[in-house]
């Protein structure tokens, strides 16, 4: 029994060691007004100073050439994902050519090219669809293989909190 235990105990270590490396360099961001956080590359991007607003934040690729932007909102125009999404589409015109959507109950997920530039999006809404939490990143297509490896980590791990005034 003890061997079994001494096994599991080098196992654990060997799984928690081997984990420092891709969590290494990944930093969190809290937004004390909204109640959400997400985690960010922070060997790659560096945040602006926090806007009076209180709304979000930018962060910034060390070789300028990528934008991560976060932020939350109240639902003042009481959209659902599939709203959004139209509206986002159409009426905003966030991406030119959309070359990917995930439309769910309560989050959705627009990609696409502006300009030259892959845009990556994804929106949650809270408490009672009162509230949406967001984190974009843009950067150079040419870039792609270079920040697509980071965009799954960056929006699965977007969380909007349960900020005050929420049931």
């Amino acid at each position: 029994m003890k061997q079994f235990g001494g096994l599991l105990l080098a196992f654990a270590i060997l799984v928690i060691s081997g984990l420092q490396p891709a969590m290494a360099g990944w930093r969190a961001y809290e937004n004390p007004r909204f109640g959400f956080s997400f985690t960010y590359p922070a060997h790659v991007f560096t945040p602006e100073p926090e806007p009076e607003n209180g709304d979000g934040n930018r962060f910034f690729a060390t070789d300028a050439e990528a934008i991560i932007s976060v932020w939350g909102s109240y639902n003042t125009l009481d959209q659902n994902p599939k709203s959004y999404f139209e509206w986002a589409r159409n009426d905003v015109g966030v991406v030119d050519n959309i070359t990917y959507k995930r439309i769910a109950k309560d989050w959705l997920i627009i990609s696409g090219y502006k300009s030259g530039m892959v845009y990556y999006e994804k929106t949650i809404f809270s408490c009672n669809f009162q509230r949406t939490t967001s984190v974009s990143i843009t950067y150079p297509a040419s870039r792609k293989k270079d920040y697509d490896g980071m965009v799954g980590r960056l929006t699965k791990s977007l969380d909007p909190g349960k900020p005050d005034g929420c049931e």
